[in-house]
């Protein structure tokens, strides 16, 4: 899908994600650019958040990327770009962390956050701390729904499930970060 937008001083092209991703898949590897722009800081983003590395989140941040590149033909248009690259995303964490147990003290790694993650105060800090407490997959599903910005949908496509599920799924995450938060005030 293309829309052009005319302003009074020139014509700006919004392309959606998956435009861009059927380009690329098409040979057109210009396009991928642009998938970049868009995706770098996210990705990195997610990958600091569950690792608290930050030259590991660079490399698997790269990593996805070139595996975009090398599988591009296996993207299906009529899926969510965003659950498809998040899925990859996924699948390369698991991969580079399969044997190892990750778990966080994010007061140790505050001061070597990338610019894109930030804590504004104290609070902040203390979110990420209680977050760090829960189960993997409960801290997964809350930076991709609360700080990742997807919906309870991409991530259901991720997960191979239901909407269903992953809301209340999330609902139960959320439940058991307020315990922890509670009990550490």
């Amino acid at each position: 899908m293309v829309l052009i937008l005319e302003t009074k001083f020139h014509i700006v092209n919004i392309l959606s994600d998956e435009y861009i991703m059927e380009k690329v898949k098409s040979g057109n590897i210009d396009y991928m650019t642009e998938i970049f722009n868009r995706y770098n800081n996210q990705i990195l983003n997610y990958f600091f958040r569950l690792s608290g590395n930050l030259e590991d989140s660079q490399d698997l941040t790269q990593s996805v990327f070139l595996r975009l590149l090398k599988y591009r033909k296996s993207f299906n248009q009529s899926k969510s770009f965003k659950s498809w690259i998040y899925g990859v995303s996924r699948n390369i964490l698991n991969n580079h962390y399969k044997l190892k147990v990750i778990k966080i003290e994010y007061s140790e790694i505050a001061d070597k956050l990338p610019e894109t993650t930030f804590f504004d105060d104290e609070n902040d800090l203390k979110l990420y701390q209680s977050i760090n407490k829960l189960s993997d997959e409960y801290k997964e599903l809350i930076i991709l729904s609360k700080f990742q910005g997807l919906k309870y949908k991409e991530i259901a496509e991720m997960y191979s499930t239901t909407e269903a599920s992953i809301k209340n799924k999330v609902f139960r995450a959320l439940d058991k970060l307020r315990i922890i938060i509670f009990e550490n005030e």
